[in-house]
């Protein structure tokens, strides 16, 4: 190749890099940032990750999050999914981990999410959830009759959708580490799914909510939604989670 050419080649690299796989940033959900630190593990960049955190729930029944949250910026449409390998509790505390987007991460603000529960909480649980605050510190409040099962449910400020409700947790266990979340972003328009071992894709849910143009895209993974015994709220409960096989992230994604 003549010189001037192989010059001209080097110029236009430098000026224009090949496109790297930008990493996770992590951060620990909560108000007034009262929560016992989580980690984030890079097992392989850009695809598998192990999280490590604490904190009541993520929505639901309180109107401020708490958990470990990895994510990055991602501008437009996406069709992210990811494979739960395994979900530990030490305290064997009722443990959900999987697929966010947020629009901030203020505790109380706008957000969506699909997860799946741990097998060790041998109290009643929804097994996967597709979860949505759709008004600022938004949730489950008292006044709203108790309602589980496969159907929508919840109020103007928080709904979701749920399947695989048992009374006693242990009786049917997911099976990992053959379980699968995906999230899919049409313009506003959001769209979860599940998958167990090798079947095809289960629609859980789909709500059209504005989180802004570049929304924060991840993982998450809440500690102590109840303990072993029924408590809720159990500040020593300590989740760990191994999320395998990341897929759908552009790989110019732009993390801050």
């Amino acid at each position: 190749m003549p010189r001037f050419l192989l010059r001209i080649l080097a110029i236009f690299g430098a000026l224009f890099p090949p496109c790297a796989r930008a990493e996770l940033e992590s951060v620990d959900v909560a108000a007034l940032g009262l929560l016992k630190p989580g980690r984030t593990t890079i097992v392989a960049p850009g695809r598998d990750y192990d999280l490590e955190g604490y904190g009541l729930m993520f929505g639901l029944h309180q109107g401020s999050d708490e958990g470990r949250f990895a994510f990055a910026r991602i501008k437009g449409d996406f069709d992210i999914s990811v494979r739960i390998e395994d979900i530990h509790n030490d305290e064997k505390a009722f443990t959900e981990a999987g697929l966010m987007v947020r629009r901030s991460l203020h505790p109380c603000d706008l957000m969506l999410g699909q997860s799946v529960s741990s097998n060790e909480y041998a109290g009643e649980a929804d097994q996967y959830t597709f979860m949505r605050r759709t008004k600022y510190a938004g949730f489950l409040y008292d006044a709203t009759p108790a309602h589980y099962g496969d159907n929508g449910y919840g109020n103007e400020t928080f709904s979701y959708n749920a399947t695989g409700y048992q009374t006693h947790n242990l009786r049917h266990g997911r099976p990992f580490p053959h379980v699968w979340l995906r999230l899919v972003r049409t313009g506003n328009t959001y769209t979860s799914y599940t998958k167990e071992n090798d079947a095809a894709w289960h629609r859980m849910g789909e709500v059209a909510l504005d989180l802004g143009g570049e929304p924060l895209v991840g993982l998450f993974v809440s500690a102590n939604h109840h303990s072993a015994t029924g408590v809720v709220g159990n500040p020593a409960a300590r989740a760990v989670v191994r999320f395998r096989d990341l897929t759908g992230f552009p790989a110019a994604v732009a993390s801050r």
